[in-house]
Protein backbone atom coordinates (compact mmCIF):
# COMPACT_ATOMS: atom_id res chain seq x y z
CA UNK A 1 0.00 0.00 0.00
CA UNK A 2 1.44 3.57 -0.85
CA UNK A 3 1.19 5.65 2.35
CA UNK A 4 2.12 9.21 0.33
CA UNK A 5 2.41 11.15 -3.38
CA UNK A 6 6.40 10.25 -2.99
CA UNK A 7 6.24 7.14 -2.73
CA UNK A 8 3.29 6.71 -5.69
CA UNK A 9 6.14 8.65 -8.02
CA UNK A 10 8.63 6.31 -7.31
CA UNK A 11 6.47 3.68 -8.38
CA UNK A 12 4.80 5.28 -11.32
CA UNK A 13 8.86 6.20 -12.41
CA UNK A 14 9.97 2.43 -11.52
CA UNK A 15 7.07 1.09 -13.60
CA UNK A 16 7.78 3.32 -16.59
CA UNK A 17 11.46 2.71 -17.11
CA UNK A 18 10.57 -0.86 -16.72
CA UNK A 19 12.04 -2.82 -20.03
CA UNK A 20 10.56 -6.40 -20.61
CA UNK A 21 13.22 -7.73 -22.48
CA UNK A 22 15.92 -6.67 -19.86
CA UNK A 23 13.47 -7.67 -17.32
CA UNK A 24 14.85 -4.32 -15.26
CA UNK A 25 14.55 -0.82 -14.62
CA UNK A 26 16.37 0.91 -17.65
CA UNK A 27 17.22 4.31 -19.01
CA UNK A 28 15.34 3.16 -22.43
CA UNK A 29 12.12 2.65 -24.00
CA UNK A 30 11.63 -1.48 -24.38
CA UNK A 31 11.17 0.22 -28.45
CA UNK A 32 14.86 1.31 -28.01
CA UNK A 33 16.20 -1.48 -26.32
CA UNK A 34 19.81 -2.76 -27.14
CA UNK A 35 18.33 -6.60 -27.22
CA UNK A 36 15.06 -5.61 -29.16
CA UNK A 37 16.87 -8.11 -32.07
CA UNK A 38 16.78 -10.81 -29.54
CA UNK A 39 13.32 -10.36 -28.15
CA UNK A 40 11.91 -9.96 -31.79
CA UNK A 41 10.99 -12.47 -34.58
CA UNK A 42 9.07 -12.75 -37.81
CA UNK A 43 5.75 -14.39 -36.80
CA UNK A 44 2.12 -14.95 -37.80
CA UNK A 45 -0.16 -11.88 -36.85
CA UNK A 46 -3.42 -14.70 -36.59
CA UNK A 47 -1.21 -17.03 -34.25
CA UNK A 48 1.26 -14.66 -32.70
CA UNK A 49 4.38 -17.09 -33.36
CA UNK A 50 5.95 -18.63 -36.05
CA UNK A 51 3.53 -21.31 -37.23
CA UNK A 52 3.55 -23.41 -40.70
CA UNK A 53 -0.25 -22.26 -42.05
CA UNK A 54 -0.18 -21.98 -45.38
CA UNK A 55 -3.36 -19.78 -45.44
CA UNK A 56 -1.34 -17.62 -43.09
CA UNK A 57 1.55 -17.14 -44.96
CA UNK A 58 0.35 -13.36 -46.00
CA UNK A 59 -0.41 -12.84 -42.07
CA UNK A 60 3.52 -12.60 -40.92
CA UNK A 61 4.67 -9.92 -39.81
CA UNK A 62 7.85 -8.87 -37.17
CA UNK A 63 6.90 -9.93 -33.49
CA UNK A 64 8.12 -9.18 -30.27
CA UNK A 65 8.69 -13.12 -28.38
CA UNK A 66 6.48 -13.70 -25.45
CA UNK A 67 5.77 -16.71 -24.18
CA UNK A 68 2.01 -17.41 -22.90
CA UNK A 69 3.22 -20.38 -21.32
CA UNK A 70 5.39 -19.15 -18.49
CA UNK A 71 4.31 -15.76 -19.09
CA UNK A 72 8.27 -14.60 -20.12
CA UNK A 73 8.70 -12.32 -22.55
CA UNK A 74 11.41 -11.19 -25.36
CA UNK A 75 13.33 -14.64 -25.01
CA UNK A 76 10.96 -17.08 -26.77
CA UNK A 77 7.93 -18.09 -28.36
CA UNK A 78 5.32 -20.71 -26.52
CA UNK A 79 6.38 -23.47 -29.14
CA UNK A 80 10.05 -23.03 -27.78
CA UNK A 81 9.28 -22.39 -24.36
CA UNK A 82 11.96 -24.71 -22.15
CA UNK A 83 9.48 -24.90 -19.20
CA UNK A 84 9.02 -28.38 -18.43
CA UNK A 85 6.17 -27.84 -16.24
CA UNK A 86 4.10 -26.81 -19.83
CA UNK A 87 3.50 -30.02 -21.80
CA UNK A 88 1.87 -29.56 -25.37
CA UNK A 89 -1.43 -30.46 -23.81
CA UNK A 90 -2.00 -27.08 -22.13
CA UNK A 91 -4.91 -25.25 -24.47
CA UNK A 92 -4.01 -21.56 -24.62
CA UNK A 93 -6.84 -21.07 -27.16
CA UNK A 94 -8.46 -18.43 -24.63
CA UNK A 95 -5.62 -15.98 -24.71
CA UNK A 96 -7.16 -12.43 -25.48
CA UNK A 97 -4.67 -10.43 -28.06
CA UNK A 98 -4.01 -7.69 -25.39
CA UNK A 99 -0.07 -9.08 -24.74
CA UNK A 100 1.03 -9.05 -28.36
CA UNK A 101 3.31 -6.05 -29.52
CA UNK A 102 3.42 -5.75 -33.21
CA UNK A 103 7.07 -4.25 -33.70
Amino acid sequence: MVDNAMELQIIEKAIENYCMICRCNTDHLISKCPNLSKATGMGCSICHEPCEIKEHKNEWKLLFKFCVRCGVAGNHWNKDCPNPIFDDDCNFDDVTEDWVLVV
